[in-house]
């Protein structure tokens, strides 16, 4: 039977970084110590950890619990070592510790505690006194989703449409795309395919290129693709079934050049042919010599 946490409200001079964290190369010997392997850590370095210090002095809170183990009088943080080192820089001199090492770091530090107080922010913090049950509690929050155990993390399509619904950000072309094959009958199948893979985001970077929307949608500069035209449509959807029918992922369509490369199959909307079918002797699409606004041809 696991120990139940006590929840409690601490503050930052209550709580001491991990000396053991799993992150480290290897274990070190003061929090001083701790907060410089941070920042020497690919996965984490000062830039991620100068937008974490920047979240929390904006907000104004720290969105997670910490997971501590009381033993020997101190309150030792298993989970949340990265939010308590941006939280031990905004205190007092700490932040001397990265001065000659990365002083651009140091000096916005200097800038934001000026207007923001780090001793008087309440921590919510689960504290075990015993290390079997805060190492099973820990080690599910880092493991994935465990059959469900673990937390099962959005796709980009549920980001993008939480994101819509409570912070009023519009939602992508991706998650459009997909909502607009979910509706239309004869797209269903092709719903069905899409919905096999997490392609939101890579929507988002095929049909943004500016070269795709030039040659492809016949669009100049900063005009979109619109999924209310139906030439548009499907046109998207046909571009759409050769990316499945390649097996294709976001790798090859990576930069704007690949993209290109990967779609150069794929025949324009013809200028001037609203339906968008091919003129005969044209299948390219290209201007027809003599006709550069791509007018319909009399007779």
């Amino acid at each position: 039977m696991y120990e139940q946490p006590q929840l409690k409200e601490m503050y930052i001079t209550d709580l001491t970084l991990s000396m053991t964290n799993p992150r480290f190369p290897r274990e070190v010997k003061s929090e001083a110590e701790a907060i410089l392997t941070f920042f020497q850590l690919k996965k984490v370095g000062p830039g991620k950890i100068m937008s974490l210090i920047e979240d929390i002095v904006e907000t104004g809170i720290v969105l997670e619990n910490f997971i501590v183990l009381k033993k020997d009088g101190e309150f030792i943080v298993h989970d949340g070592n990265r939010r308590l080192t941006a939280l031990k820089l905004l205190y007092n001199n700490t932040s001397e510790i990265i001065k000659n090492d990365y002083p651009k770091v140091y000096e916005n530090l200097k800038i934001m505690k000026e207007n923001f107080d780090v001793r008087k922010l309440k921590l919510n913090v689960q504290v075990y006194t015993d290390s079997n049950s805060m190492a099973n509690h820990v080690a599910k929050l880092h493991s994935g989703e465990q059959n469900g155990k673990g937390q099962i993390n959005w796709d980009s399509n549920e980001k993008d449409t939480f994101n819509s619904q409570h912070l009023n950000q519009p939602l992508g072309l991706g998650n459009l795309i997909y909502k607009k094959l979910e509706k239309t009958a004869e797209k269903r199948e092709l719903y069905n395919k899409l919905q096999k893979g997490s392609f939101a985001t890579t929507l988002n970077r095929i049909f943004g290129y500016s070269n795709i929307r030039k040659r492809i949608f016949q669009l100049d500069r900063g005009l979109k693709v619109d999924l209310t035209d139906s030439v548009h449509f499907n046109k998207i959807c046909e571009m759409i079934e050769f990316f499945i029918s390649k097996n294709a992922t976001v790798a090859d369509v990576y930069t704007a050049e690949m993209a290109s490369n990967f779609f150069e199959e794929i025949k324009p909307i013809s200028q001037g042919n609203p339906e968008g079918k091919e003129i005969e002797g044209n299948p390219e699409g290209k201007e027809i010599e003599g006709n550069p606004e791509g007018k319909e041809i009399e007779g």
